[in-house]
């Protein structure tokens, strides 16, 4: 594939929720990659002011999906019309994610020397955040933003669960593209700048304690959806599965111990692991 055809055979999507115009800024620094962005806007409302700002660009299709249906379902709508429009791979983008100039073609680079491309799943940005000798690196988890999923992957696998509605919809997916025998990689040298949530922190005697904050509906969401993936395969990918579980109960510790409204959050990890070990998925009513 050569870098001319670059545009040609990648579309991208970026999903909206409740988002200002500031995602122009992040959108800027990849829409030059692509040939066309699907923008799915699952805001509880539209921005009036984004929404005509983003309909200015001719390669941007915005799609109204409001009233949040989750995730998952947007990243499928996306899928779908890339399918329809002939389009080989979806770049998958936060709305707070921005991209390296050379993101693209470094990910076409690796695509054109791999052996067996079609083995491929999804190439990513290296979300470890650490310094590898390895110009790539194989690896069962990676985050939804900076993702070059292939759309035969994507059919082959078929569409994120939307019933997880949010947080793990990626790992899921990732587990099913291992079920399925396609491989996920990270070039390490690639990298994103996003935010990863609410940076909080706790002073202890002399040490200086940062950490991500969730609400205790994104808490739900988290506790929940881990459990039911781990019940589900973990014949499949017993390390995986444990270390999904290892995040959750983290999580649990840090919501005894550090944050507010403990009482609030006790009672949604309560509902979260009830749900979860018994399969009582979608959106929180």
């Amino acid at each position: 594939m050569q870098e001319s055809n670059l545009n040609e055979t990648i579309a991208g999507v970026v999903v909206l929720y409740n988002s200002g115009v500031e995602v122009i800024n992040n959108i800027n620094t990849y829409i030059d990659q692509i040939k066309k962005l699907y923008v799915i806007d699952n805001s509880d409302s539209p921005n009036l002011d984004l929404v005509n700002q983003l309909q200015s660009f001719r390669s941007i299709v915005y799609i109204p999906n409001i009233g949040n249906y989750g995730v998952a379902d947007a990243l499928n709508i996306a899928a779908h019309r890339a399918i329809n429009d002939n389009f080989t791979y979806l770049l998958t983008m936060d709305d707070d994610s921005r991209a390296p100039s050379n993101m693209i073609s470094s990910m076409i680079d690796f695509i054109n020397n791999y052996a067996n491309p079609e083995e491929l799943g999804i190439v990513s940005v290296d979300h470890s955040g650490s310094l590898s000798a390895d110009a790539y690196k194989e690896v069962n988890l990676t985050m939804t933003s900076g993702n070059l999923l292939s759309l035969h992957a994507y059919q082959k696998v078929g569409p994120f669960n939307k019933n997880l509605f949010i947080d793990h919809v990626d790992h899921e997916y990732n587990l099913r593209l291992y079920l399925n025998k396609f491989k996920i990689i990270e070039i390490t040298n690639l990298k994103l700048n996003h935010k990863l949530g609410t940076v909080k922190k706790f002073n202890l005697y002399t040490l200086n304690i940062s950490y991500i904050s969730h609400n205790p509906v994104r808490l739900y969401y988290f506790i929940r959806n881990a459990i039911y993936i781990s019940r589900t395969y973990f014949n499949i990918n017993p390390k995986v599965c444990l270390f999904l579980l290892q995040l959750s109960v983290k999580e649990i510790v840090k919501s005894s111990l550090l944050e507010d409204h403990k009482y609030l959050r006790l009672m949604y990890i309560k509902k979260a692991l009830s749900a979860g070990w018994q399969g009582r998925l979608g959106k929180l009513s």
